[in-house]
């Protein structure tokens, strides 16, 4: 301050622009790991442009400059589409600041000027076309391959998307609605409960949710599922060989809680239905369960404050809380080949009481009635989730194999699902073809 009689006049400090020109280099923390920068600027008037080079290359930037402070934006196409904005004070010779990747959080930004463009210039990580002189040269073409992957994956892309299926309605509702594992014709009277949660599906996210509800001392509460039992997917698919591509140490819920190991590093289906199976006695689930019931409404009432679920059937049950615990494709589809399905009444389609109940160890009457229908049937390889009977010009021109080459072959393998059935190996052993 300096003083005029008896009037106080401030003394504005000007900001000197030329102390943020010049060149920096700069470290990040960020979830990705640690990220360096090297950054030039040259500031005009309010705004300054530059360059920013780091794992991610070299590229132009440009932003606002108030008082100390520069701000700017930079979009990173991969490995995925994310905005990034930055905000930096520069005083002296140092520089901080953070950097705002949306869902990833903020990230601490530090450095200090540099009199060249030093080590996050001079990293190995740069993108194609700025590659060092020294840098190996790529066997192969990064822009071929690109567009080879490009074709391919166009290949299998439709415009018709999900449309290209055929809902399980109308004729075809019965293969949506039927449960081929239960005894048909299910009857129970209608129920009316209020509860405090309803957990809405017995597969792996249904039994967690009750589980860890039964460890929260809530008992108040039901879940609903469609099915005769839990399981979810691996109740309904239970074709003989079915076995699942995640490791079954990490992909089986509850396995420290109920100290059981996996038999396989993956699972037959076998195994996954029996563990769903456990976890629902371990804590008591069954009890709390209305199975072979379908989930028709769900409207809140507002007089009342609750969930208002009514099924088919015709249950009123009222819940304070609903848990949502349905796959993403929880609905089966046809695939929509034209001329498939035009006479509906006779069209054998793949059903899953066919060969589902077998597990590759029994028949149960189901072979012999298709063969009646179609005048005479030749099955091939294990047992199957369908069977399709051969017309005579099929049976003439069928492969023939040596039976019992093949049958020593398939009896070596698994008897859990992933061998041969009981009539096949009869077969096989007298030496059918």
């Amino acid at each position: 301050m300096r003083s005029l009689g008896t009037q106080t006049i401030p003394k504005f400090e000007q900001v000197e622009t030329m102390t943020i020109d010049g060149m920096w280099d700069a470290v990040a923390d960020t979830p990705m790991g640690i990220q360096k920068f090297a950054l030039s600027f040259n500031v005009t008037g309010g705004g300054f442009s530059g360059t920013m080079s780091s794992s991610q290359g070299r590229q132009e930037i440009a932003g606002r400059v108030a008082d100390d402070t520069l701000t700017w934006t930079t979009e990173l196409a991969e490995p995925m589409k994310l905005t990034l904005d930055y905000r930096v004070c520069i005083r002296g010779d140092e520089l901080t600041g953070e950097v705002k990747a949306g869902a990833f959080g903020t990230s601490q930004l530090t450095g200090k000027r540099a009199s060249a463009l030093s080590a996050a210039a001079s990293t190995d990580q740069v993108v194609p076309g700025e590659r060092r002189n020294d840098a190996p040269k790529l066997d192969f073409d990064p822009d071929a391959l690109r567009e080879k992957y490009r074709k391919e994956r166009d290949k299998r892309l439709r415009r018709d998307g999900s449309e290209q299926y055929i809902e399980l309605a109308g004729d075809f509702a019965r293969y949506a609605e039927d449960d081929p594992y239960v005894e048909p014709g299910f009857r129970r009277d209608p129920i009316s409960e209020e509860i405090d949660v309803a957990v809405i599906g017995g597969g792996f996210s249904g039994l967690l949710a009750g589980a860890r509800l039964k460890e929260a001392g809530i008992s108040n509460f039901r879940i609903i599922e469609a099915g005769g039992d839990f399981g979810g997917t691996w109740y309904w698919n239970r074709y003989p060989g079915a076995q699942c591509d995640i490791e079954s140490y990490c992909y089986l819920p509850l396995l420290e809680e109920l100290n059981y190991i996996p038999k396989e590093k993956y699972s037959y289906v076998s195994e996954i239905f029996e563990h769903s199976q456990r976890v629902g006695r371990e804590y008591g689930l069954y009890e709390r369960t209305h199975f072979q019931t379908r989930v028709r409404a769900l409207d809140w009432d507002d007089a009342i404050k609750r969930w208002r679920i009514g099924t088919n059937r015709q249950d009123d049950i009222r819940a304070r809380f609903v848990v949502l615990a349905l796959g993403p494709a929880s609905r089966a589809k046809l695939p929509g080949i034209p001329g498939m399905y035009r006479d509906v009444q006779r069209a054998q389609l793949p059903h899953q009481p066919l060969g589902l109940r077998l597990y590759g160890r029994r028949h149960d009457g189901r072979h012999e009635q298709a063969r009646r229908q179609a005048g005479g049937c030749h099955w091939y390889g294990r047992d199957s989730n369908s069977m399709h009977p051969l017309s005579r010009a099929g049976r003439r021109a069928r492969l023939r194999v040596s039976a019992h080459a093949l049958f020593r072959r398939l009896a070596s393998q698994r008897a859990d699902g992933s061998g041969v059935g009981e009539n096949t190996q009869i077969r096989l052993a007298a030496g059918a073809s």
